[in-house]
């Protein structure tokens, strides 16, 4: 009963949401219309999208090699689209990781924490390649707004937090855990590195496909550091498990970021990230197929 409550309480959060939105002007149906008349950009968005599901299927397959999961490639990677499509329906923008948990542990139930725990890296990594991204862009809006002030003090706290890490490392160098986690890295480093590659080109082309949109769908003129800034502050607040798919949150939070960070204040902004959510859902409803083919056979998927 407790359970109904709460998500009683998220739907009328998310219709709030889009009351505010719309009451502010920050979205109308008119994107359903672009989204017709687009057919060529939406083809290259789409293309886009699938592009990121199957480099982030691969960046998860690289993850659990690394832990010595025995599984194909194209195993993971159907895996993995199914999950997308749960990430867009679920709350939050991690519901997929619960299916990811169920398969994998389907697929080897020796070492079932080892197999959880590729899944929690796996995030990681992409937290990691976002957040580059993100602080990249802030450093380069930092020097063409001339605050090299405000620059000098991020750099001066990214300084401060590296010595702090050096003094972590120093002290706990010899303890056991830290040198097994130390081996582990260096065996694996190279595979590391790419993992994080990868998650930079990830967020890469879904922010510049939010660009596209924005320029191109819908004219605003926002320029691509913007973007890459606002884009990467949206994708952090839809993780909060609120919403499904993290519906809303995303939205407000880039026309938020936009008016409040860039003096942005156009009409329908919101519309440019509900534009971007319709195409992730058009690319991963296929998956669905697969979930109910593993479902209803009760095979291995």
């Amino acid at each position: 009963m407790f359970e109904i409550f709460i998500k009683f309480l998220k739907i009328i959060f998310l219709i709030s949401i889009f009351y505010y939105l719309y009451n502010n002007n920050y979205f109308d149906l008119s994107l359903f219309v672009n989204f017709v008349k687009n057919p060529l950009l939406n083809f290259i968005l789409i293309f886009f999208t699938a592009f990121t599901i199957f480099i982030g299927g691969y960046r998860w397959h690289i993850i659990l090699k690394s832990f010595d999961v025995k599984i194909s490639l194209f195993k993971t990677l159907k895996i993995h689209y199914i999950a997308s499509f749960f990430n867009n329906v679920l709350f939050g923008t991690i519901g997929g990781d619960v299916l990811k948990v169920h398969y994998i542990l389907k697929h080897s139930k020796k070492n079932k924490l080892k197999n959880n725990l590729t899944i929690f890296i796996d995030r990681i990594f992409g937290f990691l390649g976002l957040s580059f991204l993100g602080l990249f862009s802030v450093i380069i809006i930092i020097i063409q707004s001339d605050q090299i002030k405000f620059l000098y003090y991020s750099l001066y706290i990214a300084l401060t937090t590296i010595v702090f890490f050096i003094f972590l490392f120093y002290i706990t160098r010899k303890k056991s855990y830290f040198l097994k986690i130390k081996y582990f890295y260096l065996k694996l480093y190279k595979k590391f590195v790419l993992a994080f590659i990868l998650s930079i080109i990830i967020f890469f082309i879904v922010h510049y496909s939010t660009f596209l949109i924005s320029e191109y769908i819908f004219k605003f003129n926002i320029s691509l550091n913007e973007i890459f800034f606002s884009n990467f502050m949206s994708t952090i607040v839809s993780a909060v498990p609120i919403t499904p798919g993290g519906i809303g949150l995303g939205e407000i939070t880039f026309a938020i970021t936009n008016k409040f960070f860039f003096d942005n204040l156009l009409n329908n902004l919101a519309n440019v990230i509900i534009y971007l959510r319709v195409i992730d859902f058009i690319v991963s409803l296929p998956s669905l197929y697969f979930y109910l083919v593993y479902k209803n056979e009760k095979n291995e998927i």
